[in-house]
């Protein structure tokens, strides 16, 4: 049985993942560009961004909710993000370097997972832009797994790595922003 869903108010949403996905290509690129800027400065912007997209989640997956779809990962999604920033507001600056190199690696890693889900709830408006999505989503997979393999001793490469994580994660939010923007209706089998 084959079920559709209409999406208008969700397409009004597409521009929280462009938003999102603008976020991480810059701080992608200020990675790339500067990488011995202060770490506490790019961990205290992104625990900020995370709480940003931990509200984002949440608004989404209220609307998604009302429409009758799948929200359980958006929600999820939504409460890591918001505890993963405030914890992170709350850490001394010495502790705080090291907890970021770990949680943005780990973070990387869980959204790009879950990306891939909404990349596969997106294939029936775009069999093309699926394969690509999913090509994007599996490097920043494999990135971020580099990154988190050895991010402290690995000095500039780590940054490389994380920046090219970033970079990679924001072009898939920027495509999705774009899919979601232009799409009709849902249809998923039941």
């Amino acid at each position: 049985m084959e079920a559709t869903v209409q999406t208008k108010k969700l397409a009004r949403l597409w521009r929280m993942p462009l938003i999102t996905g603008l976020i991480s290509i810059g701080l992608g690129v200020w990675t790339l560009l500067d990488p011995s800027q202060s770490i506490p400065i790019f961990a205290y912007t992104f625990a900020a961004i995370m709480v940003f997209a931990g509200i984002s989640q949440f608004v989404s997956s209220g609307m998604m909710y009302r429409m009758g779809a799948s929200w359980g990962w958006s929600i999820v999604i939504g409460i890591l993000d918001l505890v993963a920033g405030i914890w992170m507001f709350t850490l001394p600056e010495g502790a705080l370097t090291t907890t970021f190199i770990y949680i943005i690696a780990i973070w990387i890693l869980v959204v790009a997972i879950n990306a891939i889900i909404e990349a596969c709830a997106m294939a029936s408006h775009s069999p093309l832009a699926l394969i690509f999505m999913i090509l994007l989503l599996v490097a920043t997979v494999v990135f971020a797994v580099i990154f988190l393999a050895n991010p402290i001793v690995s000095g500039i490469t780590a940054w490389l790595w994380l920046g090219l994580s970033l970079i990679t994660f924001g072009v898939y939010r920027m495509i999705l922003a774009n899919r979601i923007k232009n799409m009709k209706t849902i249809r998923f089998r039941v």
